[in-house]
């Protein structure tokens, strides 16, 4: 009753750590808005790299993310795992304090967002993708399932889908599909 009170809270106030466009139509008007007609949605939200992934060398990156050397690398890696799959998008939103440039990414099938609302994100998403941003705990909220690539929280307590490395991606973005 208590996680119902807090979650029903949650979606109807819709708070936020960063100022951000309106929540508008939310996920259906982003679908419309973003062409995705009904293909399934991988929404993966960045994360900073300068707060622990960088550098590589460093104990704190390792033990984060010790599969994915950047959020450009990570997001490089979801991407190719659904390249051929035509009924399949991937949205990128980076943290709203990266100020790197995923220009490429546009080229290479990922649609990046950045004016966008993160519960709207949430809404379209039919899975969502983190490392380490509170947007993945959020995501329970939606009753979103989630692919994780970094040691957050909730490593190892079966909340979401695992990443153990590049060969466990695969399998669970078709799991959370």
């Amino acid at each position: 009753a208590a996680y119902e009170r807090i979650r029903s809270y949650y979606l109807t106030n819709k708070p936020q750590k960063y100022n951000q466009p309106a929540f508008g139509g939310g996920g259906a008007e982003l679908r419309e808005k973003l062409g995705l007609g009904s293909k399934k949605v991988i929404v993966f939200f960045g994360h900073y790299d300068s707060c622990g992934l960088e550098p590589q060398s460093s104990n704190q990156r390792r033990y984060h993310s010790p599969f994915f050397s950047s959020t450009k690398d990570a997001l490089m890696a979801v991407r190719a795992q659904v390249d051929h799959d035509p009924e399949v998008a991937v949205v990128f939103k980076p943290h709203p304090i990266d100020k790197a440039r995923y220009a490429t990414e546009k080229v290479e099938g990922v649609e990046i967002v950045l004016d966008v609302n993160v519960h709207a994100l949430l809404e379209l998403a039919d899975v969502v993708v983190a490392q380490l941003t509170t947007i993945q705990f959020e995501a329970a909220f939606y009753e979103k399932p989630v692919v994780l690539l970094g040691h957050s929280a909730w490593w190892g307590r079966n909340a979401t889908y695992e990443v153990n490395g590049h060969k466990d991606l695969h399998p669970a973005l078709l799991a959370a599909l």
